[in-house]
């Protein structure tokens, strides 16, 4: 299960990063009011995941295709 999260927070990391983005730009992109930064830190490093709808828009917020970080959540939540 770490694996499958550690995976998906090191994607949303990377396509941030790429996206020429902080953690705390990145969350107020996607509405987070308290503590974005904080927040983006916990999913990127594996400790929690963000929710489905999170990550439609972090998706939406870097540009990513549709479904691609939602596929890695499943995948994660299938190996639980």
């Amino acid at each position: 299960m770490a694996e499958k999260h550690n995976q998906l927070g090191q994607r949303i990391r990377m396509e941030r990063r790429c996206a020429g983005l902080t953690q705390q730009q990145l969350g107020e992109r996607i509405g987070l009011t308290r503590c974005p930064a904080q927040r983006i830190g916990q999913w990127e490093s594996g400790y929690r995941l963000p929710d489905p709808k999170r990550l439609v828009q972090i998706e939406q917020a870097l540009d990513l295709t549709e479904g691609t970080l939602t596929a890695m959540r499943e995948a994660a939540d299938l190996k639980q």
